[in-house]
């Protein structure tokens, strides 16, 4: 009798589960933070390697460096000058810069180039002068 009179069924509206849509929603969401953080780690785990590998190789470069017998491989270039040139157009009119140079010629320059790693390490070495006497 009821029902005629409202005319209308009553439904029952049940809110406290989740649809199945929601749930493979979510689930994707969980998949692609793990494929995103497993990426991260596959990253960092090659960041590490490659930083452990120029770390093994600067030892093993300065290692053969510092070694004795290595020392006779450096090769020596005698005497040195520097030299500082000045862009004359574009100083000011009134500027009467000029270029300079400075000789060293007690001062050698080494370049040591290891065969096991490929890297080259340049070094200057310079002696004092001596004083010129009267």
């Amino acid at each position: 009798m009821k029902k005629s009179i409202i005319g209308q069924k009553s439904k029952k509206t049940d809110t406290a589960g989740s649809t199945m849509v929601e749930v493979l929603v979510a689930f994707l969401i969980v998949m692609i933070m793990v494929v995103m953080f497993s990426k991260v780690i596959a990253v960092s785990a090659d960041m590490l390697k490659r930083s452990q590998q120029m770390t093994a190789r600067y030892e093993t470069f300065n290692e053969n460096y510092y070694k004795t017998e290595n020392r006779k491989r450096r090769s020596e270039i005698g005497g040195l000058t520097l030299r500082l040139s000045v862009d004359t157009e574009k100083t000011a009119a009134g500027n009467k810069a000029k270029g300079a140079s400075l000789e060293l010629p007690k001062t050698g320059l080494q370049v040591y180039t290891d065969t096991e790693t490929g890297l080259k390490m340049y070094s200057f070495q310079s002696q004092e002068s001596e004083a010129a006497t009267d």
